[in-house]
Order: C-alpha cells, then sequence, then structure tokens
C-alpha cells in the first residue's frame, strides 16, 4: 500500500482553514510533525496552484489555531497533487533542540538534485534550516542514507548556495530531514548570519505583538 493510501486509511481529524479571498474549507489533518501538518483537501475546494503559497490559519478540533503557509506536493510526472497539501505552521524553533545547529522554521525554495549527472532537479522549498541542514518538503525523492545535492538563494542575498546532504529520516508526510555533509565554510557562515537575523525578527515582532 502506498503511503498516501496509508495516510488516507488513518483515522483523520476534522479541521477548518481559512485563507484569504476563499471560503473556508473543512479539511482532515492526515498528520502533523515537525511544525508541518499534512492536509486532505474536499473536492470542492479551490484548486491548489491557488492556495500555492498563500498564507492562511486552520483552526484544530482541539480549538487551536495556527497561522501558517500552505504548499503543493509534487506527484507523479512532477505534478501538484489535486487533493493534498502540507500546512507550515509559523513559529519559534522548540526550546528543547538535541542538534548542535538551531533550527529555524523559514519556508525558501531550493532545487533538489537527485542525480546531478543527469541534470535531475526537483523544486522543493525548505520547513526549516539550519547551519547544519534543513528539513525539505515538496520533493518525493531521497531514501534515508541516500545523498541529495540542494541550491538555493537566501532572501536579499544574490549568492547561490549549494550543499550536500544525506536524508537522515523521511516523515510521514513525506519530508526529507537533510544533514549537510559537504558545505563551503563560507556558505555556513552565511546560513547562520541569516537565520541569527531571521531569528531575531520573528522574537521582536512576537514580543511587540
Amino acid at each position: 500500500m502506498s503511503l498516501r493510501s496509508r495516510l488516507l486509511s488513518r483515522k483523520t481529524a476534522g479541521a477548518r482553514l481559512s485563507v484569504r479571498g476563499f471560503d473556508a474549507i473543512d479539511v482532515r489533518v492526515l498528520g502533523t510533525e515537525d511544525g508541518t501538518h499534512a492536509l486532505h483537501l474536499p473536492r470542492h475546494a479551490p484548486e491548489i496552484r491557488k492556495l500555492h503559497r498563500e498564507k492562511g490559519m486552520i483552526e484544530m478540533p482541539d480549538g487551536s489555531t495556527h497561522e501558517g503557509m500552505l504548499m503543493a506536493i509534487e506527484g507523479k510526472n512532477r505534478r501538484m497533487l489535486s487533493d493534498r497539501m502540507q500546512f507550515l505552521i509559523d513559529g519559534l524553533p522548540g526550546g528543547s533542540q538535541k542538534r548542535q545547529w538551531t533550527r529555524v522554521p523559514v519556508v525558501i525554495p531550493v532545487r533538489v538534485g537527485v542525480n546531478p549527472q543527469r541534470r535531475d532537479w526537483r523544486e522543493g522549498w525548505t520547513v526549516d534550516l539550519s547551519a547544519g541542514g534543513a528539513l525539505i518538503g515538496g520533493v518525493q525523492a531521497g531514501k534515508p542514507g541516500s545523498t541529495l545535492r540542494v541550491q538555493f538563494s537566501l532572501p536579499d542575498h544574490d549568492e547561490r548556495l549549494v550543499c550536500v546532504g544525506a536524508v537522515t529520516r523521511i516523515s510521514d508526510a513525506g519530508l526529507r530531514a537533510l544533514r549537510w555533509t559537504a558545505i563551503d565554510a563560507a556558505d555556513r557562515q552565511i546560513i547562520t548570519d541569516y537565520l541569527d537575523n531571521e531569528l531575531r525578527r520573528v522574537l521582536d515582532r512576537r514580543y511587540a505583538s
């Protein structure tokens, strides 16, 4: 049974998704992991391409609400799945991270190379990023232990960063956790400086509210 079939066969929770410009959408939450809700959308929902990268709010069955961003999921032939999306929750990294590098939740478009020699590049995004690795969504490629090549540019930076990462695990939602195995020292410092500023900005915004 495929991952998608297993997820849909589970007992799922209903939630309400609100996106500016659209009526509220009743969705099913297939699972939550790493600050991401995997959602199943009803047939009458707006087209995925219209919701992709839109900010919104989700109200969970327990009454809690989360702000975040909707991201489409790559399916066969690299087309967007018509009834599945991921909702990336806005927030701060957890207070008890057992990692050398602090993860910061940022959404940045990336190009992922499964086999660079064949120019087999896929389009994805970061769920979170650190100077030691990243959590990547939107790419259905790369098994645990395999190596992926990742290209991206940070906001307000012209430099294109190239990192090589080993897939350490795959979440139920299909997210790939990568640990950088090859990264230029200057690129690592650029990432560190950017994330320090981003974390400071998020903290300032939170305390101001």
